[in-house]
């Protein structure tokens, strides 16, 4: 059994952009659980006050769902 983890590394100056081609690259290495009408939860960190540079931004959490959505997720938490 092969263990081995893709990766996509992009270079750019647009968030939203350049993590739906990193994307876009391991889409098909996708786990087959995002079966049309599957559902999934994407758990950004938030922001807090002791580490404000630990926040995941909006244009990575809209990325992702974008992805998820397009992968066949039908319900989004």
């Amino acid at each position: 059994m092969d263990h081995s983890t893709k990766v996509a590394l992009i270079h750019t100056d647009r968030r939203r952009g350049g993590i739906a081609e990193a994307l876009s690259l391991v889409a098909a290495d996708a786990p087959r659980s995002f079966a049309s009408g599957s559902r999934a939860v994407v758990l950004p960190d938030l922001e807090t006050p002791a580490r404000p540079w630990f926040c995941t931004h909006a244009d990575a959490v809209s990325a992702v769902a974008d992805f998820l959505l397009h992968q066949g997720v039908t319900s989004l938490t």
